[in-house]
């Protein structure tokens, strides 16, 4: 959302049919299997016994806006990724990352 401060964000779940967990896991065993695709229909099945998809919960997004208003959660998970993604960077010392709650 673009506002008179600059752009707002906010957390939520989006779903699509092409990336939904059955249809990308079917995939993934279609394309082991290779060309002929023996084997592909046990291989998933087998996996599915396994593995179960959960959803997310509007709960779970509450949950995680709460961590968002956490600030010195916020900077040391921040402080975390720089170092794991760009190690040679520099991080600022005190690093300042604002995180404020969306209006409404």
């Amino acid at each position: 959302m673009q506002t008179n401060i600059g752009p707002l964000h906010d957390l939520a779940t989006i779903t699509s049919n092409g990336t939904r967990y059955p249809q990308v896991s079917r995939k993934l065993f279609d394309e082991l299997a290779g060309r002929s695709g023996k084997g592909a229909n046990k291989m998933f099945h087998e996996f599915s016994r396994f593995v179960h998809r959960s959803e997310y919960t509007k709960d779970m997004l509450d949950k995680a806006r709460e961590d968002w208003m956490d600030e010195p959660y916020v900077v040391a998970a921040v402080k975390s990724y720089l170092a794991m993604v760009i190690p040679d960077y520099p991080v600022p010392d005190p690093l300042r990352f604002r995180v404020e709650p969306i209006p409404g």
